[in-house]
């Protein structure tokens, strides 16, 4: 054994390796969402893609299943997880609804992505 400083140093030091992460939740407000993001997790596989669709919409019900399924999946944020709801832009919410989920989702590191649908 060696008296070195860099010696106790590294025998203090934890050696136990990060999880890795890589898991990304995906919330839609249809099964469309679910069908497309099912079929992307297939060609993505280094990349936990678990995909759901709730059966019934309102912006406090999204938050709340993602945050559910993020809990369920032992998702880590901090370690570069991600959780994200996906929403058609299709007149079922107002301009301040979105608005306000937008704000909400930002204070619990939740994504939010909109799309337009065609026309």
């Amino acid at each position: 054994m060696s008296n070195s400083p860099n010696f106790d140093r590294k025998k203090r030091r934890d050696t136990g390796k990060r999880k890795q992460s890589n898991v990304f939740i995906i919330v839609g407000d249809g099964e469309s969402e679910r069908i497309y993001f099912d079929r992307l997790s297939n060609i993505c596989s280094p990349i936990k893609i678990k995909s759901y669709a709730t059966a019934k919409t309102g912006e406090e019900i999204l938050i709340r299943k993602a945050s559910g399924y993020a809990k369920d999946h032992d998702v880590n944020i901090k370690d570069d997880d991600v959780v994200a709801i996906v929403m058609d832009l299709d007149n079922r919410f107002s301009i301040e609804q979105i608005q306000s989920m937008d704000k909400t989702c930002a204070k619990k590191r939740i994504q939010v992505v909109h799309i337009q649908p065609f026309v």
